[in-house]
């Protein structure tokens, strides 16, 4: 009985000697020390999954022109109809989407309700009798220093928050004197 692998008692209720104990201790700890290893060497690349997933997942939820002002940053635009269809200026600055007579400037660039963009022009007419009546993602990069309702498929470019832009935004300007 004075084997150390071996129970001190025999029989149903029986307890672990000491040593017993210890190496399910030990085992207990060796199994916790690896599940923390695998979980520390899997959680990040599962977050990483997750959040740009999450970010992919958000941004097409996001309408690129909205009737109304939301959290997102975003400008007023000219709101246009073109076979039929509405579709939204995306020059910079807005003034060079119409030609003041409510007409499409010639070379102004609208994006149609399918994100397919048309330049406007003698066969190509948008109609914007209406007016400004919508509010477009301005989409900026990372420093703040490009600001456009167009990226044209530009990858460094973003939409933000209005909150975020102007953190963004603040950080650019000097405060000296």
């Amino acid at each position: 009985m004075n084997d150390s692998n071996k129970k001190a008692f025999s029989g149903p209720e029986a307890a672990p000697t000491l040593p017993d104990a210890a190496v399910a201790a030990e085992a207990l700890r060796a199994k916790r020390r690896r599940l923390l290893i695998s979980a520390g060497v899997a959680l990040p690349s599962v977050l990483t999954l997750t959040s740009g997933a999450s970010v992919a997942y958000a941004s097409t939820l996001v309408a690129r022109f909205t009737s109304t002002s939301d959290q997102y940053y975003r400008l007023p635009v000219y709101e246009g109809k073109a076979k039929g269809h509405t579709v939204h200026c995306v020059n910079t600055p807005q003034n060079a989407c119409t030609d003041g007579i409510g007409n499409a400037a010639d070379s102004s660039i609208w994006i149609t309700g399918d994100g397919s963009r048309m330049v406007a022009g003698p066969y190509s007419k948008v109609d914007v009798s209406g007016g400004r009546k919508a509010y477009g993602l301005v989409y900026i990069d990372k420093k703040g220093t490009i600001a456009t309702l167009d990226p044209n498929g530009n990858p460094d470019l973003f939409f933000a928050t209005t909150a975020a832009v102007e953190s963004i935004m603040g950080a650019n300007f000097s405060k000296l004197g």
